[in-house]
């Protein structure tokens, strides 16, 4: 689980579950059928002229959560201002980071394509003229959950690394039985989205890796 508090103030937390994966071989037998696929997108803000923008967003199609490519178009009265192209990961999740927008009213456009199915998706974007925030804010982050193999076996003992991407806020751990639990000091802008980044190194150095988009509240 993650949580992003104020120092002295109760945590919320969201649950956090991370594999490494163990070699194996699967025959499988498969039918195939018409594919459909959805996309959801969220551009948050209103940001700053020197915030770093960061869209998010969910790829699924009747199965489940998709890997699919991602195309992310910013545009200003029509006009394309900038265009990024990501993947989303076998969650399904994606995002993209933009830097470098004057202040004014967006659109942000996405489309996710699978094969030959694509989808659709768009949301609206304000960027703010200077800065939303002059100063961070300090926060005490937590983070923990249970670290697992793909079989569904906790791994017994490892260390797990946490970093807020971007950001010299960093801190590491062991742990054993599979739970573990992390701190981070912080200063961060409540305004902002930040990225955690978490991985998981087991005794014979196995990696497992996970990320969540996160606003300090």
């Amino acid at each position: 689980m993650i949580t992003s508090l104020q120092k002295n103030t109760k945590p919320r937390t969201i649950l956090f579950l991370m594999f490494l994966p163990l070699v194996s071989i699967i025959f499988l037998a498969t039918l195939v059928f018409a594919q459909t696929l959805s996309v959801t997108c969220e551009a948050g803000g209103p940001y700053g002229t020197n915030s770093a923008i960061v869209i998010t967003g969910n790829v699924t199609n009747q199965t489940g959560t998709s890997e699919a490519n991602v195309t992310v178009d910013i545009r200003k009265s029509g006009t394309l201002r900038t265009t990024k192209n990501v993947s989303a990961d076998s969650s399904g999740k994606y995002y993209a980071i933009f830097t470098g927008l004057d202040y004014g009213d967006y659109t942000v456009n996405i489309t996710a394509t699978q094969k030959s199915t694509t989808a659709e998706c768009s949301d609206s974007l304000l960027v703010r003229l200077g800065g939303i925030s002059t100063s961070c804010n300090d926060f005490l982050i937590r983070v923990w959950g249970r670290a697992l193999y793909s079989s569904g076996s906790a791994i017994t003992s490892g260390t797990v690394y946490a970093t807020v991407k971007d950001t010299f806020f960093k801190n590491s751990t062991t742990f054993s039985n599979g739970n573990f639990s992390i701190y981070l000091d912080s200063c961060l802008f409540i305004t902002e989205k930040y990225i955690l980044q978490l991985s998981v190194t087991d005794t014979v150095g196995r990696k497992g890796t996970s990320e969540i988009i996160f606003s300090p509240t």
